[in-house]
């Protein structure tokens, strides 16, 4: 799902990004630490700067951890600056405490605590004044008509109309509802088709009242398409479909004429996967899920199992690699043996 994997490069992004200021807000706590040292008599002089690199090894790691766990990159056009500063004051706060435990646990140096105050107040300004940096640009965007997602609205007419009524202006300016289907009335085929026709990234099902079989019949068709589906449950969002691993591949002609004989040893030891590494670090695949197959092929799969495989994100390896590769016959076994025995009801392995 495009959009699941573009949320996940940028939270991933901002993580990054974040363990870089959290890095420079311990430098600059340093160094204001030491010049209170050289330039007030009475504050003792701070250690050397080697006495605190081994905090990096915390930094850096369980810095972006503790603030996704506080929930510091949900929602961010939706958040008080009020509500920022608490999040990234708690999640400096648990990595002080930390930072304090190893000390005490491994005996490692932090004679100068102010430094780790001083990088606490460091830490968080520079967090929030970054993040309010990031919202102001995504409002422009969003102001412009970019930064758009764009969404189907499932439900009936009366439903889809009180959802809209209901949507605050940040979360409408975030999406672009390209069409509006009564499920209760029309056929589930026929948002099979605007599925495939407007690429959304995902149904919102406005369901308050709508007959749950028939709910469940179009999530159904969702997670076929590889949509994520929303449900409005009295206008709260639940999350439906998830994204897991599929564990599908690729057939191989036996001597394809187009390999050239380096090409072949490169197949034979999978050096030509390599490439694939930067599609993993920017987000796009995984290691481990279905292998990417042409458009042409997803277009032609005629049993609604073999579309299952677009509801995860693509992989380098899978199933497929340890369980026969090539001498996986044909196409129905390599379905029935390589992903209905590690894939669930939902979608998850």
């Amino acid at each position: 799902m495009a959009t699941g994997r573009r949320t996940e490069f940028n939270i991933l992004l901002n993580q990054i990004v974040d363990a870089i200021l959290l890095v420079l807000s311990l430098w600059l706590a340093y160094v204001h630490r030491y010049e209170l040292g050289q330039h007030i008599s009475w504050v003792q002089p701070v250690e050397a700067p080697d006495a605190f690199v081994w905090l990096l090894w915390l930094v850096i790691p369980f810095g972006p951890l503790l603030l996704e766990s506080q929930g510091f990159y949900e929602y961010p056009l939706q958040k008080t600056i009020v509500k920022s500063i608490r999040q990234a004051s708690l999640a400096l706060l648990w990595l002080a405490i930390l930072i304090c435990g190893c000390s005490i646990f491994f005996r490692l140096n932090l004679n100068s605590r102010s430094v780790l105050l001083l990088f606490g107040l460091i830490g968080t300004v520079a967090l929030v004044i970054k993040e309010r940096i990031v919202v102001a640009y995504l409002r422009y965007r969003v102001a412009r008509g970019e930064h758009r997602e764009t969404v189907i609205v499932a439900g009936s007419s009366e439903e889809v109309s009180s959802l809209l009524k209901r949507l605050g202006h940040d979360q409408s300016s975030e999406i672009d509802i390209v069409k509006a289907i009564d499920i209760a009335v029309e056929p589930i085929s026929e948002l099979v088709r605007s599925l495939r026709e407007y690429s959304v990234g995902r149904v919102i099902f406005a369901a308050t009242r709508t007959e749950l079989g028939r709910v469940q019949e179009a999530i159904a068709a969702c997670e076929l398409e590889g949509v994520e589906a929303w449900l409005i449950a009295d206008f709260i969002r639940t999350s439906i479909a998830r994204p897991g691993f599929d564990t599908f591949g690729v057939f191989k002609l036996d001597n394809d004429p187009r390999i050239t004989p380096v090409g072949r040893w490169l197949r034979k030891f999978s050096i030509d996967e390599v490439p694939q590494l930067l599609n993993v670090l920017t987000g796009r695949m995984s290691l481990v899920g279905p292998r990417p197959l042409p458009t042409y092929e997803v277009e032609n799969f005629s049993d609604p199992a073999q579309r299952r495989r677009l509801s995860v994100k693509p992989g380098i390896t899978c199933l497929w690699q340890i369980s026969g590769r090539n001498n996986v016959p044909d196409f129905q076994t390599w379905v029935k043996t390589l992903s209905t025995s590690t894939i669930g009801p939902s979608g998850s392995t």
